[in-house]
């Protein structure tokens, strides 16, 4: 149960074969479900490459520790990790370009992060909930940060990579909550969007002692967006109730939520 040998670990694995001649891997074996807790996912089965991890497939394991996924490995459905909350540590996801909602949300033993894949969206709820992940680093490829990506996850030196330029609400939310005297956040010129409670600091609301630098000093336009397609629904005129020039900080530690002509709406400030 403790081996990380990939030809070992391989056949504790249960696969999907997709429409490329790839395989997936869907989950693991009852049998092997309370023993395995440091897992190497192989990158080849059966003479084929493995190059997705399916939805849910490790959901709520709770044994897994290490892991190790290949280069192989392209995709991570969502719910893939969801709440495996013992998954201490994982190695750098390098070839991963795609990856579903929540797919690692609630695994609250994770101390670190690392994604160097070719991704461009991180998407919502991705890491939220990680209440040990003090450190992440973001691939430079990166574009968009979906809503909650990493809600609730106590990140302390948060760098948000030149060439980003989405960065959804609650995306950072708490993120620089506890440990968090003096964090400064730079937001790089790319940014064209981006929404309140992004780096709330605390779950009030308050501002806390973060401070928001941009590299460019835009003039922003606010906008209410459906909470859950993200499509324009008002925008909002009203210059003196968030003053993105002269106080980022505390309108981006705001709540996200307001109601907006009877609908609930998250708030955007885009340029």
């Amino acid at each position: 149960g403790t081996s990380s040998d990939p030809s070992v670990d391989a056949d504790k694995l249960t696969y999907a074969l997709l429409d490329d001649g790839t395989y997936e891997v869907t989950g693991i074996k009852e049998e092997f479900r309370s023993t395995t807790w440091n897992l190497t996912i192989p990158s080849n089965y059966e003479s084929r490459e493995v190059t997705s991890i399916g939805a849910n497939a490790f959901d709520s394991n709770k044994t897994l520790s290490y892991l190790t996924v290949p280069e192989s490995i392209t995709t991570i459905g969502e719910y893939a990790f969801r709440g495996c909350d013992r998954l201490v540590s994982m190695n750098n996801l390098s070839g991963v370009t795609s990856m579903g909602e929540c797919a690692f949300s609630g695994c609250s033993s994770l101390g670190g992060v690392a994604i160097s894949g070719n991704i461009e969206i991180i998407p919502d709820a991705c890491f939220a909930q990680c209440t040990s992940l003090t450190h992440l680093i973001l691939p430079s490829g990166v574009k968009e940060i979906g809503v909650g990506a990493f809600r609730n996850s106590p990140i302390r030196q948060l760098n948000i990579p030149a060439g980003v330029e989405i960065i959804r609400c609650e995306a950072f939310g708490s993120v620089v909550n506890g440990s968090g005297a003096g964090n400064s956040i730079f937001i790089p010129s790319s940014v064209r969007v981006i929404g309140k409670g992004a780096f709330k600091t605390s779950p009030s609301g308050t501002a806390g002692t973060t401070s928001v630098t941009f590299e460019t000093d835009y003039v922003w336009q606010k906008r209410a967006v459906d909470m859950f397609t993200l499509g324009h629904v008002s925008s909002l005129t009203r210059p003196n109730a968030d003053d993105m020039k002269n106080d980022p900080g505390s309108v981006l530690a705001g709540p996200a939520l307001e109601t907006v002509n009877g609908k609930t709406c998250y708030i955007e400030f885009y340029r």
